[in-house]
């Protein structure tokens, strides 16, 4: 019988990287100076959304919970703002069906 990968909780990300990276490009990917305030305000995202996903990850299927994780860990940046959306489409999406 298969584990699931994530049934533990939200899985720990490297966001201050992608905070770091997303400081230091504009939005149409430009390289800028370091914005501390961009950097910051993503990173309290970031932080605030893993506090909701600790709070919510028992209350996703564990098939969507691997599913999105999967797709997190394999961008380039993982997000815990990109992981939490990803559930809550899946969970949108399966309960339309």
């Amino acid at each position: 019988m298969q584990q699931s990968l994530a049934a533990d909780g939200p899985p720990a990300l490297d966001v201050e990287r992608s905070c770091r990276d997303a400081a230091t490009a504009d939005a149409l990917g430009q390289s800028r100076q370091f914005d501390q305030a961009a950097f910051d305000g993503c990173m309290a995202q970031e932080n605030g959304t893993h506090a909701t996903l600790e709070k919510e990850w028992a209350s996703f299927p564990a098939v969507q919970r691997d599913e999105c994780l999967s797709e997190t860990r394999g961008a380039d940046l993982p997000s815990y703002v990109e992981l939490y959306e990803c559930l809550k489409l899946d969970q949108e999406t399966r309960g339309k069906k």
